[in-house]
């Protein structure tokens, strides 16, 4: 039987003793190869990419992180 999970816990038995194994990349997702250590169960966390802003070298050097709009934080 699946469980409501959350990511780091598996959806089978619900521990956290989770080997993370690999990950694939299709964008806008990332899939994370999962293995429960208490279970035994194999499963794939998905996780969806959004935009959220732009990190930026100036001319001397100093890193720069922006958010979507421009603002420097």
């Amino acid at each position: 039987m699946v469980k409501k999970t959350e990511e780091g816990i598996c959806p089978v038995c619900g521990d956290v003793d989770i080997d993370y194994l690999g990950t694939d990349f299709d964008s806008p997702f990332i899939f994370y190869n999962c293995v429960c250590r208490q279970c035994e169960a194999q499963f794939v966390e998905v996780y969806k990419m959004e935009y959220d802003g732009f990190n930026m070298e100036d001319e001397d050097g100093n890193e720069h992180l922006y958010d979507a709009e421009g603002n420097e934080l």
